[in-house]
């Protein structure tokens, strides 16, 4: 190591070495009589010639007072020669007055002093002569002699006092910075330093703080985030922007957002922590969230969410709300294209042209309902769009802010209230119906069955039993197709009501075949018309057996009623797919396809006469219709005017 970096203690080790040397030497030779004087000083001249510090011998020159006033050179070293930057020629045997004009007098005083009284010394000063700091060990074995080891500790001085005035400069900065400033011990937390910024933070001087822990004061409101902040220095050695809570001196609260590193001195690991008060902008933070919060759960409650559109760069800005109300997130397009897809498809060119006719071209504020569809669940909605149109210093078009509202609950109870009325207008339509065919169909067969036995009791002993057979006949005719329109009207009524439903059960298919055949045989007598059936016995179905008996009746009734005198009527049934599709075949005089097309068709009503003028109140296909949909089948009719007709159902096979 070069003597400018040497440090005090290593100069003053050398010198003792030094000491210990000649001791040892001295001793040595003291002891021994082996070896020369020529070796001795040669180990002398050997340990003189390779020392590293400066080293010089000297003499003190008194005047006639004995009163020192110069030294002189006796020897040096090359270190010395080199430091001084002359031969040794030109210095020894000089005084330093001579070779130092400028030479301080305290020097020589010092000198002479040890020199005299033997006491080593050591110094440290400035060298006017050569402008350096030395550091000086002066020591004597010869009255009036000394010898000198001098450090050029120049540099050393130097960098102390730039690192003081740095200090002094960093002290300066670290009270002036406004926020709080403190050094603490990693291990413990106790408090080595606080600027003027700790006391405006939390009211303590620093006499009150440093030296102890922040534990001991109090000041963490919640220990535990100091231990955060801790394990996060320790892991990464430094942490930004840190925040927590602090009880200030008289006890009130403030929150600080600290950022911290950890550094090394005297006192070990300490973190250095720059804290800043942010309790303001928190509690502004805090209403500023409340308030969103608020406006957020209010457009949340009301399903309104709000947006920004840019007419320039054609871009939108959404809220939470609204990218609710279009199943939405931010990583999609928010561009027209983007919000012309969320559109429903049947409204996505009405709306392209809306925005570009009224709202760009014409500058009107928007205000318009549409049908979108939304991106995450592919569900249909109605929303109500507006805004406010927003222009430039130049009156040119700049942006468009509004609103967007769910409205589809509001659509749904409209859509609804829609289907209701269209509901009460069917059935006003249908009791109008029901009151027409009490008022007309149904009081038609009553007159004719008053007629008819008003003649019998008035005029009974003037017939013969052939002709009160006939009368009975006809009125067990109309009394019958009476209490079919009846049956038929009762049936249709509680479907309108939705009171009839089905209750279904296992049975025999040729059990309600028979028991309805067995009612119409007479009816089909009447008019020479053969009714068979070809139903097997063990064939079984699941249905209700009143609307099975409702829809047959029906069906054979028409049969007989559209069937020439003759003619025949046939019931069989198939298997097709797990269902028992039961077919009435007529002969009759069949459905003009016009007609067939529209037969059940429940607002029409269609009724035609009969082969023998027979009235119908063209209430009982629809019934039948929906009386075999009610038993999860179907009913349906194939006919070749002129040649007959085939109506067909389906019942579930058992």
């Amino acid at each position: 190591m070069k003597h400018e970096h040497a440090t005090y203690e290593e100069l003053r080790q050398r010198v003792v070495e030094l000491e210990r040397q000649l001791a040892e030497v001295v001793a040595l030779r003291q002891k021994s009589n082996e070896g020369s004087d020529s070796n001795t000083e040669g180990f002398y001249k050997h340990l003189f010639l390779n020392l590293n510090a400066n080293f010089a011998v000297h003499e003190i020159i008194y005047d006639s007072h004995h009163t020192p006033i110069d030294y002189r050179f006796i020897d040096v070293n090359p270190a010395f020669v080199k430091a001084v930057g002359m031969p040794a020629e030109q210095i020894i045997g000089k005084t330093a007055k001579e070779l130092f004009p400028d030479t301080e007098p305290y020097w020589v005083e010092l000198f002479a002093k040890v020199a005299q009284t033997g006491v080593a010394a050591h110094y440290r000063n400035y060298s006017k002569a050569l402008h350096r700091f030395y550091e000086l060990d002066v020591f004597t074995h010869i009255q009036g002699q000394f010898a000198m080891l001098a450090n050029d500790v120049t540099k050393q001085v130097i960098s102390r006092r730039e690192i003081y005035q740095a200090k002094q400069y960093f002290q300066q900065i670290f009270n002036l910075i406004p926020n709080a400033v403190i050094l603490t011990r990693q291990s413990d937390g106790m408090i080595l330093d606080v600027n003027n910024g700790y006391y405006n933070l939390l009211g303590y001087h620093p006499d009150e703080v440093i030296g102890k822990t922040t534990l001991n004061l109090n000041i963490w409101i919640n220990p535990e985030e100091r231990n955060k902040l801790v394990e996060a220095l320790s892991h990464d050695g430094y942490c930004y922007n840190y925040e927590a809570q602090f009880r200030k001196k008289d006890g009130g609260r403030v929150t600080g957002m600290i950022s911290s590193t950890i550094i090394k001195n005297q006192n070990g690991r300490c973190i250095l922590s720059v804290c800043r008060d942010i309790t303001d902008r928190k509690r502004m933070e805090e209403e500023l969230r409340a308030s969103e919060d608020t406006l957020k759960e209010s457009q949340r409650i009301a399903r309104v969410g709000s947006y920004r559109f840019d007419i320039c760069t054609g871009l939108w800005l959404s809220s939470e709300i609204l990218d609710q109300i279009f199943g939405i997130d931010q990583n999609f397009p928010h561009d027209v294209q983007g919000w012309l897809r969320i559109i429903h498809p049947d409204s996505q060119q009405e709306m392209s042209q809306y925005l570009k006719i009224n709202i760009i071209e014409n500058h009107e504020p928007f205000d318009r309902e549409y049908r979108i569809i939304r991106q995450d669940t592919g569900e249909e909605a109605w929303v109500h769009g507006r805004g406010e149109l927003i222009f430039d210093e130049q009156g040119l078009l700049k942006e468009m802010v509004g609103t967007i509202v769910d409205i589809t609950t509001r659509k749904s109870a409209e859509l609804i209230i829609q289907e209701q009325n269209k509901q009460l207008s069917e059935l006003n339509a249908a009791k109008n119906k029901l009151f027409s065919i009490i008022a007309h169909d149904l009081r038609a067969p009553f007159n004719a069955l008053l007629g008819l036995s008003d003649i019998v009791l008035r005029s009974y002993d003037d017939f013969n039993r052939t002709d009160i057979h006939q009368f009975i006949t006809n009125i067990n005719t109309l009394a019958s197709q009476t209490f079919v329109l009846l049956e038929n009207l009762l049936d249709w009524a509680r479907l309108q009501s939705g009171l009839l439903s089905a209750q279904m059960i296992r049975c025999p298919l040729i059990e309600p075949i028979e028991q309805v055949c067995a009612l119409s045989r007479e009816l089909a007598a009447n008019k020479q018309i053969a009714l068979i059936h070809r139903i097997p016995e063990e064939l079984m179905v699941t249905c209700d057996l009143h609307m099975t008996r409702t829809i047959l009746r029906n069906l054979i009734s028409n049969a007989v009623k559209y069937t020439y005198p003759g003619g025949q009527i046939t019931i069989e049934a198939t298997i097709e797919s797990g269902w028992v599709i039961v077919n009435i075949v007529d002969t009759g005089i069949g459905i003009h396809p016009q007609v067939l097309s529209h037969l059940f068709d429940p607002d029409l009503y269609l009724t035609t006469e009969g082969t023998a003028n027979e009235k119908g109140s063209g209430l009982g296909l629809p019934l039948c219709r929906e009386l075999a949909e009610k038993q999860g089948g179907k009913l349906d009719a194939v006919s070749v005017p002129g040649k007959g007709s085939r109506f067909f159902f389906y019942l579930p096979k058992a």
